[in-house]
């Protein structure tokens, strides 16, 4: 039995790796990138070519290219504010403001413009229309349910840990509304527009995507203010968020941001 782990375990913490290294390597190098760079400008720039350098070597690797930009992005979030200059974190997050927008409003484009698409490929697919309801819905349901399980289970974890790790677990309704607040996006539609051409079922599964995508939205998205409501949490401080955007101007000042010395 202990072989059969090891074995197990060995193949898993391998296939991570390999999914896992390409974005991890890119955001390392890139961070150091950004330790020599001083000019806003371009920092900025190599913020938008990062998912291409994450993603072309992936899928030339036969690695998935999806999770190498999505991991790369997560990884260069952790790492640039270590290394970027005040004034450079500024003009990136302003732009990608603007950018994130036009892209999250682009993607409703996209799937109003493909949705009658998928919906024919999908009644030709020979599937039946009665399992392609049960596949949509079920992978909407696996995803709030997988949630669910990974936001609690990381609560729990915490309050078996350590007194500070005890201190920042959340509580049961703050976990489930965190775990209700997981609408889904970009990554998904980017996902399966990867699948190959020449799958019989492509339709029904890009039709699940969007299923996931516009169900989350309007289900998910469409309850949150009432379970807010429902689990009594506090609403916001005025005072309490004045205060601490003032402390933060205060900081970002110091730091070299606009109006501040140089960064």
């Amino acid at each position: 039995m202990s072989a059969v782990l090891i074995v197990f375990g060995t193949v898993v913490v391998g296939w991570a790796t390999w999914l896992l290294l390409p974005g991890v390597a890119l955001a390392a190098a890139l961070a150091l990138l950004r330790a020599r760079l001083r000019d806003p400008v371009l920092d900025t720039l190599v913020s938008f070519v990062a998912p291409y350098l994450a993603f072309l070597p992936a899928e030339a690797l036969h690695a998935s290219g999806v999770l190498a930009t999505v991991v790369a992005g997560l990884a260069l979030a952790q790492l640039s504010p270590r290394v970027q200059t005040a004034s450079a974190r500024v003009t990136e997050a302003i732009t990608w403001r603007a950018v994130a927008f036009v892209l999250e409003n682009g993607v409703f484009l996209l799937i109003g413009l493909q949705l009658p698409v998928v919906l024919s490929g999908a009644a030709d697919s020979g599937i039946g229309a009665g399992r392609i309801a049960v596949v949509c819905v079920g992978v909407l349901v696996a995803t709030i349910v997988a949630r669910a399980v990974f936001v609690f289970g990381m609560a729990g974890l915490l309050r078996l840990g350590t007194a500070s790790m005890r201190r920042t677990a959340w509580s049961p309704q703050v976990a489930g509304l965190v775990s209700w607040a997981g609408m889904r996006g970009v990554v998904t539609l980017a996902a399966a527009q990867l699948l190959p051409e020449d799958r019989a079922d492509r339709n029904v599964l890009l039709l699940a995507a969007f299923t996931v995508v516009v169900g989350s939205v309007l289900v998910q998205g469409a309850s949150l203010p009432w379970l807010v409501r429902r689990i009594g949490l506090p609403p916001p401080d005025p005072a309490e968020d004045a205060l601490q955007a003032a402390e933060i101007g205060d900081a970002t000042n110091a730091a070299g941001g606009p109006g501040g010395p140089a960064a």
